[in-house]
């Protein structure tokens, strides 16, 4: 909420203004206030205010009743339930929307963009962006006074939300400054490809897990792997199969001749997802010792990572609460004496 008071003989002496004849439209100056609001939050990156019928009558009804008082005090008028935020405005004749919103609007000179808490103000209420509706009252006193009440809902300056809701004008450097930092943020939020394979026609299941995959195998300095559809059947198939004869052992399954790498993974009693099974399979990399060959309690991550394997393909099949997942890897990995030449350390 802010409170503001235009000096009237300031105003006057003002040079654009002082031959000026207002003519008094209540009217058209609540549709002029709306337009010229609208006018600042764009400037500010924000949604324009729709008028609110019910929320105007409340703004002109307290109009009213300052008029009739010496004072000029908030009110605490609420809409479903919730505070109204609250500009008042007087001025001692007539006036038009310009000198309303120049007389609002100067908290804007000297305020800090980006700041975690602000003193309300007409201008931080005008531009908050959480607002949606507005309403405007407009009456005069028996001197010819002009009272001014504009309400918005939901009501801003919420101490702890300016920073989110105060945005700076589009091309100022503050404005630059913000979306600088917004850029850096994305980009450090941003999670990286590991995958470079043009991936439609896979599910989702499939791309969750090879980049899972290839995460991994990117931390182990070794190329990512590509998507085989011929490999997904094949270990799809085999899901099934192991969840219809409720067994969980290897394949014999060979692809072009060759035997295929293969990792198992079975859980019940919680959803099987493509990262939880490839993170159990390199979590093996916590017993592996690099300077020794093949190791039986690792090597579903020695496969993963695993430097001349090329493509995999995945498969899962689950009843209510039984997952089973399959990957399977051509070439296939863990071969005897060469795990020197294909393991390396992250």
């Amino acid at each position: 909420m802010g409170l503001c008071q235009a000096n009237h003989r300031k105003a006057l002496a003002d040079k654009d203004r002082k031959n000026r004849v207002i003519k008094f439209d209540a009217k058209q100056l609540k549709h002029d206030l709306i337009d010229e609001i609208n006018h600042v939050r764009a400037l500010h990156q924000v949604p324009k205010l729709s008028l609110n019928k019910e929320i105007a009558s409340i703004s002109q009804s307290y109009a009213n009743k300052l008029a009739k008082s010496e004072n000029l005090d908030y009110s605490n008028n609420t809409y479903k339930g919730e505070e109204l935020g609250e500009i008042l405005f007087y001025y001692s004749t007539d006036c038009d929307a310009e000198i309303v919103i120049e007389t609002w609007n100067k908290g804007s000179h000297n305020f800090r963009y980006n700041s975690k808490n602000a003193e309300a103000s007409s201008f931080t209420q005008i531009v908050w962006k959480s607002s949606e509706y507005i309403g405007i009252g407009v009456s005069q006193n028996a001197s010819g006074g002009t009272i001014i009440v504009a309400n918005f809902h939901p009501g801003g300056n919420v101490v702890g939300h300016f920073a989110e809701n105060v945005l700076p004008p589009k091309g100022s450097d503050a404005y630059k400054a913000a979306k600088k930092k917004e850029k850096e943020k994305k980009s450090e939020n941003k999670e990286p490809s590991y995958t470079q394979q043009n991936l439609s026609g896979f599910s989702k299941f499939d791309i969750e897990a090879l980049e899972s995959h290839n995460k991994y195998r990117n931390k182990h300095h070794v190329s990512p792997l590509t998507l085989n559809k011929d490999l997904c059947k094949i270990a799809t198939a085999y899901a099934k199969k192991l969840l219809s004869t409720n067994t969980f052992n290897h394949s014999t399954t060979k692809y072009k001749g060759k035997e295929l790498g293969e990792n198992l993974y079975m859980c019940s009693g919680k959803v099987g997802t493509a990262e939880r099974a490839t993170s159990e399979w390199y979590n093996e990399i916590k017993k592996h010792n690099f300077k020794k060959d093949f190791q039986h309690a690792t090597g579903h991550f020695t496969q993963l990572v695993w430097k001349d394997t090329k493509e995999v393909g995945f498969g899962i099949a689950n009843k209510g609460n039984r997952y089973y997942i399959v990957a399977n890897y051509f070439p296939a990995g863990n071969i005897v004496g060469q795990f020197t030449k294909n393991v390396f350390k992250a």
